[in-house]
């Protein structure tokens, strides 16, 4: 398994751990306590995660390093490759061989399913196992034009943790669309995307994301080369559910975000070196208060704080 997929996995498995609290009281519906805007705060950088790293990385496979070269090496035309890893033993591709006639990197057409009973991995260094789940079906809608352009649908993609110990488990599966189209050194990504979350941490989470994330490049963004630095603006909904209590927001961006692309962090919401972000909650279409998310460095998480309006 290679080292980029095993760092993808610990982040998701590592801050869905930290993140499931059993002990938060939603009180007010108009006001967020402290423990709601650590939880809440804690789950939107899980899913800034998933949206600014399948940005950076050219779609969510490519984030977990199954570009297309490596998506070639493990199936290569005419054969099914054999490596030292439990991956090939869960992955599976279809159809096959893989197509993509401009070279950008983006298939024609390509669905990618795990099985659980093989996609199960051991991090000792954390002392938990996890295991991959759902699929990803991945096309470009200008198959002969190279470029950012593809299209995602993720169903029921995600991940299952269990301690070392097996005490505790966790879970969380995603579904729906991500759309991103280029135009010079603009990118644009639009996504529709459910995440249910379950486990032994905590009651059952939904969160909903329905936003427009749009990425505008210092430099050109040529075909082939990571991402220059440049700014990111968020705006859309968001809505965080956790048993009978349900906290809708509107997603604004008051400062764009920094993009560093020097930065190293393995985090991709932690590459903003400055920036932010209001989420305004709504409560029977009234706006009760907003939680801001302040970016002041790479490599550091975001700052939280909730005003009453």
């Amino acid at each position: 398994m290679s080292t980029s997929l095993v760092a993808a996995l610990a982040i998701m498995v590592g801050v869905t751990a930290c993140s499931d609290s059993a002990g938060v009281d939603p009180g007010d519906p108009a006001v967020l306590s402290a423990a709601e805007v650590a939880e809440i705060g804690n789950t939107f950088e899980e899913e800034a995660d998933l949206s600014f790293g399948a940005l950076f990385h050219r779609g969510t496979l490519g984030w977990f390093d199954l570009s297309m070269p490596s998506l070639k090496a493990l199936f290569p035309p005419g054969t099914r490759a054999h490596l030292p890893s439990p991956l090939i033993a869960c992955l599976s591709a279809s159809p096959l061989p893989i197509d993509d006639p401009d070279g950008d990197g983006v298939p024609t057409d390509l669905t990618i399913s795990f099985d659980p009973a093989g996609c199960e991995f051991t991090n000792p260094r954390r002392a938990v196992r996890f295991a991959l789940t759902g699929s990803v079906h991945v096309s470009d809608p200008l198959p002969n034009s190279p470029g950012y352009d593809l299209m995602e649908v993720l169903t029921d993609f995600g991940h299952t943790f269990t301690s070392g110990n097996g005490a505790h488990t966790a879970q969380t599966t995603r579904n729906g669309t991500r759309s991103v189209s280029q135009a010079a050194n603009l990118l644009t990504a639009a996504e529709q995307l459910v995440s249910a979350r379950s486990g032994t941490l905590g009651p059952e989470k939904t969160v909903t994301s329905d936003w427009v994330v749009e990425f505008t490049g210092d430099a050109d963004i040529m075909h082939g080369d990571p991402l220059p630095s440049g700014s990111i603006t968020v705006e859309g909904a968001w809505t965080f559910t956790r048993g009978p209590q349900v906290r809708e927001f509107v997603m604004t961006t008051v400062t764009p975000l920094v993009y560093d692309a020097s930065c190293t962090s393995d985090r991709p919401s932690r590459r903003i070196a400055a920036g932010e972000l209001h989420a305004e909650l709504v409560v029977d279409g009234v706006l009760r208060g907003t939680l801001s998310v302040v970016w002041t460095g790479c490599g550091t998480g975001p700052t939280r704080q909730f005003t009453p309006a």
